[in-house]
C-alpha cells in the first residue's frame, strides 16, 4: 500500500499535461518514437496542431533555422519532450517549434473575416439563411463542414447570430495576380442555425454589414471608431471588436488603397492574421 502511495504522489511531478502548446513549425513538426533525431518517425504534426505536453527529457538539443518568408536565419534551442497531440498523436518532439498559450476564448486560429446579410433578396423568416464569405489569415487552423461560426454585426442593437459550416472550399485564382501574398484563400458558405430574430426582420435596411468569427466568442461585438483621414490615400476605415467586453479593441481591422490589414490581440501583443492589398 505505500509503494501504491508514492507512485500516485511521484507522478504529478513528472506530468505536464495541463499545459497547452501549438506547432510552430510552417512545414510541420516530426514525432518520433524516442527523444533522438534519429528515432523511427511516428508522425508529422501540421502547423497549428495543439498539444499537451506529458514530460521532459532535459536532453537538449540545437537547431539551425531559416524563415522562409524572411530569410532571417537564427539558432532555436530546446529539448526533446514527449506530447500527446489533439489528434490523439503521442511521442517525443523538440520544443523549440511548440509555443506555449494562455486558455482564453481567442488565439492567433481566431479568424475574422468580412460579409454582409442582404435584407432585400433573403427570406427572413426562413430556416434555412444562408452566407457566403472568404477567409484569409496567417494562421489558418482547418475549418471543418458541421463546426459553428459567428457573425457579429456591426449594428449594436442587433443579436449576434450563429450559421454551421456547409462546405468549405480553397479559392483557385485563374489569373494568379489576383491571389493574395500573404495566405491562402477560402470560400466558405454557411447555414442559419435558428430562426432570425425579431430584431432583424424590423431592421430598415438593405444590407447588414457583419464580421464572422470563428471559433464564436460569446460576448463579441463592435466599438465606434470614427473614420480616419490617410491624406492623399484616401480614407483608413477601421472595424474594431471588443472581445471581453473591457471596452478596448482586441480585434482591429483597417484599411486604404494600398493594403487590408486584421490583427488580433495575444497576451498583449498585436499579432497581424492577415496583411493584403484591397482588390
Amino acid at each position: 500500500m505505500k509503494k501504491l502511495l508514492l507512485l500516485l504522489l511521484f507522478v504529478p511531478l513528472v506530468s505536464l499535461g495541463q499545459m497547452d502548446y501549438y506547432v510552430s513549425a510552417k512545414g510541420g513538426l516530426n514525432v518520433r518514437e524516442a527523444p533522438q533525431a534519429k528515432a523511427k518517425k511516428v508522425s508529422t504534426l501540421s502547423y497549428g496542431t495543439f498539444v499537451s505536453i506529458e514530460s521532459r527529457t532535459a536532453i537538449k538539443l540545437a537547431i539551425n533555422d531559416t524563415d522562409k518568408r524572411t530569410g532571417v536565419k537564427k539558432q532555436i534551442e530546446g529539448e526533446w519532450v514527449k506530447i500527446i497531440s489533439e489528434n490523439n498523436i503521442s511521442g517525443y518532439v523538440f520544443d523549440g517549434y511548440l509555443i506555449q498559450f494562455k486558455p482564453h476564448p481567442w488565439t492567433i486560429f481566431t479568424t475574422v473575416s468580412q460579409a454582409s446579410l442582404n435584407i432585400k433578396e433573403i427570406n427572413l423568416k426562413s430556416e434555412r439563411i444562408e452566407i457566403t464569405y472568404n477567409l484569409l489569415t496567417e494562421y489558418y487552423k482547418t475549418l471543418k463542414v458541421g463546426e459553428i461560426v459567428q457573425l457579429v454585426p456591426l449594428e449594436k442593437e442587433l443579436p449576434n447570430l450563429e450559421f454551421i459550416v456547409k462546405s468549405v472550399e480553397k479559392v483557385i485564382y485563374l489569373e494568379p495576380d489576383l491571389a493574395q501574398d500573404c495566405c491562402d484563400e477560402y470560400k466558405v458558405e454557411a447555414i442559419i442555425l435558428e430562426t432570425l430574430p425579431k430584431k432583424y426582420i424590423d431592421f430598415n435596411k438593405e444590407y447588414i454589414n457583419s464580421l464572422i468569427v470563428h471559433p464564436p466568442v460569446k460576448n463579441a461585438k463592435f466599438i465606434d471608431i470614427p473614420r480616419i483621414k490617410a491624406g492623399r490615400f484616401g480614407d483608413t476605415y477601421r472595424s474594431w471588436l471588443d472581445f471581453d467586453n473591457d471596452g478596448n479593441p482586441d480585434v482591429r481591422q483597417q484599411s486604404d488603397d494600398k493594403r487590408d490589414v486584421t490583427d488580433i490581440l495575444i497576451n498583449g501583443n498585436w499579432v497581424e492574421l492577415m496583411i493584403g492589398v484591397p482588390m
